[in-house]
């Protein structure tokens, strides 16, 4: 100013301060939004108070003498001594200053990033046969006639589902329950204000219309998104289930993906503390981590008093190879329960079994040699089934399926009862004892043999083994390894989708499953990436189960791949070369939400100030 002058204009000042870097006006503009929009968020929660606690430190370690402190022998010691007092109390009346000034930045910034976010858009996403459930004829109708002139909704269809997918001009007859093409998504986003308002009253009239959604998608920074859901969700959550940054430097992962490790910790704790507390009883908290952050990650979770469950290993069966050490082919999954008992996994193996089996023995009418070989081929060649479950290889006289499990104690008896042999049914003579004796006593064996339950070989010679049925109650707990070799890009690449990385739907499948098995159950996932975690969901929900998935994001691609891959799997589940294969999908409803963001705050922030502070300000 003193250069320049007071009386120059701004637009004056800023060619004058620029005439020898010859930049544009909008070049610098572009620079200083580039500028504001490149930094990550890590706002102190106390900074004032953390930054006295440091400046105390600085001068018990900077400008205190502990000799001086012990030692007064002379008026000259005196003085220096008082003028280091002196000097600390200038030196802390300017930190202090400084460090006020500083706080009240961030401490404002705080109160920019806790408020509460408005709700800018919401949008709604319904299948036709979704519409015809929840609405009248008549409005259904009317509605297919609306969709049907609009050209936006008809292109979106053919750039989702392919132009051969479709036929050159839809009638209303295709879109009506029964007909070929119910499967088909309508987006509001499409459509006028009063065409959305219109189709929530009319679904509203009869139904909740939050309970009969499929899901909801937040467009947000997941910590503004988990705040507004703690008004609707909280303690309703059964499953919180996060595929969170691995906090490595991965190329061309969307994610920011290296953070320094204070602040990915920051990071992760705020978010696990803030979501406690939608978790409902006996629910879960899956997180997938790897090595590089998998103790700091455990520690945190141990903080926030969840019972652990164990660590799930996933053998990805594909080793990573690096330039030295160990070649890797795992991550893990911390797994955090409020639920008390065994985690079994869903007996959906277990169902194809016995469907196999009763296929065999129809087709034969009756249960022959054939069968049983047929049945057994099919089980050692199935590579879906686990090692337990392909024992259970054998079919009986009377169709069950059942395995054999050794009677053998786990250690050496020292009473003889348990030594004594059973008789072979055939022989009639004395069959071998396992060498620690028998786990059972000898009437348990005996009430066993008489329910038909001992299975004994062709002769003496062999072990006596119990026979286990396999029925649909049935269950397996799951194991602390789980093998999954399927790539997820290959989910979404014959969807026609395009991400970095993604997880096998399967794995999703198989842990989801675990741990959701009734009605209305909620799934939360704020880390969701491609939306793998909202697919394996509706598949699970193709055994007639209403679970429901809540997906927060704050990244472009809810737009351009989460909606784009659920509007796809509601019309089908089997894609190939970008083309669904059927129309087997369930149909989808789901509401999608953009939240104000702490940059949306930020940029709309008004301050009123002289031209002085104004050209302060600029430069």
């Amino acid at each position: 100013k003193r250069e320049l002058g007071k009386d120059k204009s701004i637009e004056e000042l800023y060619k004058i301060v620029n005439e020898d870097k010859k930049i544009s006006k909008i070049q610098y503009e572009l620079n200083r939004y580039a500028n504001r929009n490149k930094y990550d968020f890590f706002i102190h929660k106390d900074l004032k108070g953390f930054l006295t606690r440091e400046l105390d430190f600085y001068i018990k370690n900077e400008f205190i003498n502990v000799d001086d402190l012990t030692s007064f022998e002379s008026d000259t010691h005196t003085q220096r001594i008082n003028l280091n007092f002196k000097e600390i109390r200038t030196f802390k009346s300017i930190a202090n200053t400084i460090i006020d000034f500083v706080s009240q930045l961030e401490d404002f910034q705080k109160k920019l990033w806790e408020k509460k976010k408005f709700v800018i858009n919401t949008e709604y996403v319904i299948t036709f046969d979704k519409l015809a459930e929840y609405t009248s004829k008549d409005f259904t109708d009317e509605i297919i006639k609306a969709v049907l002139a609009k050209k936006e909704q008809i292109q979106e269809w053919r750039s989702l589902f392919g132009k051969d997918i479709l036929p050159d001009k839809i009638k209303a007859e295709h879109l009506k329950a029964g007909e070929g093409y119910i499967k088909l998504p309508v987006d509001t986003k499409h459509f006028s204000s009063d065409f959305k308002w219109k189709l929530a009253c009319e679904i509203s009239k009869n139904n909740n219309i939050e309970n009969i959604q499929d899901g909801l998608i937040i467009y947000s920074d997941n910590y503004q998104g988990l705040n507004l859901l703690n008004d609707k969700y909280y303690g309703r959550i059964k499953c919180i289930h996060i595929d969170p940054p691995y906090n490595t430097a991965t190329s061309g992962f969307l994610y920011k993906n290296n953070y320094k490790h204070s602040s990915w910790l920051a990071m992760m704790d705020s978010r696990l503390e803030i979501s406690l507390g939608l978790m409902s009883e006996n629910s879960s908290y899956l997180c997938h981590i790897d090595e590089n952050e998998y103790e700091s990650l455990y520690h945190i979770f141990d903080k926030t008093g969840l019972p652990n469950a164990g660590t799930v290993i996933w053998d990805k069966r594909n080793p990573m190879n690096a330039g030295f050490g160990v070649a890797l082919q795992h991550e893990y999954i911390i797994w955090r329960t409020n639920n008390d008992s065994p985690i079994y996994l869903r007996n959906d193996s277990i169902q194809a079994m016995l469907a196999k089996a009763d296929e065999l023995i129809k087709k034969e009418k009756g249960v022959n040699d054939k069968v049983r070989k047929e049945y057994a081929d099919w089980v050692n060649n199935n590579e879906e089934l686990s090692g337990g479950e392909k024992a259970y290889r054998h079919i009986d006289d009377k169709g069950h399926v059942y395995r054999g499990v050794s009677l053998r104690a786990p250690e050496p008896r020292l009473d003889k009862k348990f030594f004594e042999p059973l008789i072979h049914p055939i022989t009639k003579k004395p069959c071998a004892v396992p060498p620690n004796g028998f786990s059972r006593t000898p009437t348990t064996l005996k009430n066993m043999r008489d329910r038909g339950e001992i299975i004994f070989g062709e002769d003496e010679t062999t072990q006596p083994q119990q026979k286990k049925d396999l029925t649909e109650e049935t269950k397996r707990q799951i194991s602390s390894v789980i093998q999954d070799a399927k790539k997820g890009k290959t989910d979404i690449a014959a969807m026609g989708l395009d991400f970095p990385y993604c997880h096998p739907t399967s794995l999703y499948e198989k842990i989801l499953g675990a741990v959701t098995e009734n009605e209305e159950e909620i799934i939360l996932d704020y880390f969701p990436g491609s939306g793998t975690t909202f697919h394996a969901v509706q598949i699970l929900n193709q055994d007639g189960c209403n679970r429901r998935c809540v997906l927060i994001e704050q990244e472009a691609y809810v737009e351009t791949i989460i909606l784009p891959r659920i509007k796809k799997v509601s019309y089908s589940f089997n894609w190939k070369d970008k083309k669904p294969e059927d129309m087997d999908g369930n149909g989808v409803f789901i509401k999608y939400q953009r939240l104000e963001q702490y940059e949306d705050a930020l940029e709309n922030i008004a301050f009123d100030s002289t031209n002085t502070e104004q050209i302060q300000l600029e430069f």
